[in-house]
């Protein structure tokens, strides 16, 4: 549990100079470098497997690697989709007096990002690109992987869709994407709140990717103007 012991005013909270705020971001974010630097290890390894001579222990190594490797991607949407949650949280907390937060807090964690900082953010937005894709992409993984519904097939036709993710789904989102997604969208408010960044503070290596993830995401739009 991190705590930031600061001078300061929270929104609605007047005489009040000494303030602690207790979060769980260092936690969250360790775990997802920790799972991120596993799945590099196992796409290294499967990738070694598969270019050297299949034996058949290597074959058991390759699925064993496999195997290892969904699972660890699964995990990172987990953590990944907690650690959104929990920077959209505090960062509403800083913006928001109780009332306005408990009336915030309803919302889903894309409209969290999408909607709520229109509350106090003079012209914020969150346009359709890539980063709005991916989110809505990994909300969708989340609920697939903590609310699964069953697909059933009577003699070949489905009658029960379910709610399962595809491959095609699951590849659009790969760990590393997956993992860059905070740093992202801590980026993206960054551009309208200079001192979001601060706010929502981790530790410097996270405030050094959302500054690497600002940078591209400018130098994506240069690009796109020059077409």
């Amino acid at each position: 549990m991190k705590q930031i012991d600061a001078d300061m005013k929270i929104v609605g909270v007047r005489s009040v100079s000494h303030v602690v705020v207790e979060h769980n971001l260092p936690l969250l974010y360790g775990a997802l470098k920790t799972n991120s630097a596993k799945w590099n290890r196992l796409n290294s390894k499967i990738k070694a497997l598969q270019t050297g001579h299949l034996t058949e222990s290597a074959k058991r190594k390759l699925q064993n690697a496999n195997v290892q490797s969904g699972q660890t991607h699964a995990v990172i949407v987990l953590i990944t989709n907690c650690l959104i949650e929990a920077l959209a949280n505090l960062y509403l907390t800083y913006k928001c007096d109780g009332e306005q937060f408990n009336t915030l807090e309803r919302l889903s964690t894309f409209e969290k990002i999408a909607e709520a900082p229109k509350q106090f953010l003079k012209g914020y937005e969150f346009p359709e690109n890539q980063l709005y894709h991916d989110l809505g992409q990994l909300l969708a993984l989340r609920k697939s992987l903590v609310h699964p519904k069953p697909r059933v097939f009577v003699n070949g036709q489905i009658t029960q869709k379910g709610n399962l993710a595809k491959k095609k789904q699951v590849s659009m989102l790969n760990p590393e994407k997956c993992a860059s997604l905070p740093a992202r969208v801590v980026a993206h408010i960054w551009n309208y709140d200079q001192v979001a960044l601060a706010e929502i503070w981790i530790n410097e290596g996270f405030c050094d990717s959302v500054k690497r993830e600002d940078l591209k995401a400018k130098a994506r739009l240069k690009q796109h103007g020059k077409k």
